[in-house]
Order: structure tokens, then C-alpha cells, then sequence
């Protein structure tokens, strides 16, 4: 955190991970810090509509890979692309309507995600 004369005067260089709160050091400099809950969407239909959201998103939580390694094929050499989203366990629902929408992928759970 950047240092700072008063805490109402601070900016934090760190960012507070929504799944976690804010980190000590931000929770004290900004005591007055309130939580707020996510609401829960009860729309049925969660199918992505437009491309552009995709983009956007990916934009934000996506990672696209590409691996190059040996391998004893004809070719002798394998490749491996990767486009991944990571999002929290609550937002299941979410991922699986994005492989819905690309007609591909799979959902892997992150052991951490899995604790209470």
C-alpha cells in the first residue's frame, strides 16, 4: 500500500480479491469498509445471448496458452491451446453456460475452491 499521511487520504496499490475481503492492511486503512452481498439472479434463462459480452468478459477473466512440447508423433512435436476462465465456485452456473455456448470445453473445480 502506498504510504500516506492519513488513511482517509490513502490509495491502496493492491486490490481487494471479491472473494476474499480486503487484505489486513486495507481493512485498516479503510475501517469503514462495509461488505456488500452479491444478490442472487433467479433469471431460468441463462444462455449467453451476445458474442460481444464473451469478448468482454474474456477480456477481463480469460487466459489464452499455447504449449510446444516433444512429442513421439509423426510430427514430433505436440501442441496444446488453452483458453481458460477461472471464476469463484459460486459462479458455476456461469462457466458451464459458456461451454454450452462454445459447444467445447470442461469444468475442472480448484482444490481451494473446494474448502468450506
Amino acid at each position: 500500500m502506498s504510504t500516506h499521511e492519513t488513511p482517509g487520504d490513502a490509495h491502496p496499490t493492491g486490490v481487494a480479491s471479491i472473494n476474499l475481503g480486503l487484505s489486513d492492511d486495507l481493512a485498516r486503512a479503510f475501517p469503514d469498509t462495509k461488505p456488500v452481498l452479491r444478490p442472487i439472479i433467479e433469471d431460468k434463462d441463462r444462455t449467453i445471448k451476445h458474442p460481444e459480452w464473451v469478448a468482454g468478459f474474456t477480456t477481463g477473466e480469460g487466459t489464452f496458452f499455447i504449449s510446444i512440447n516433444k512429442d513421439r508423433n509423426k510430427v514430433g512435436v505436440g501442441f496444446l491451446l488453452v483458453f481458460q476462465i477461472s471464476q469463484h465456485l459460486r459462479d458455476e452456473e456461469l462457466l458451464r453456460s459458456l461451454i454450452d455456448y462454445f459447444k467445447c470445453g470442461h469444468f475442472v473445480y480448484q482444490k481451494r475452491d473446494l474448502k468450506n
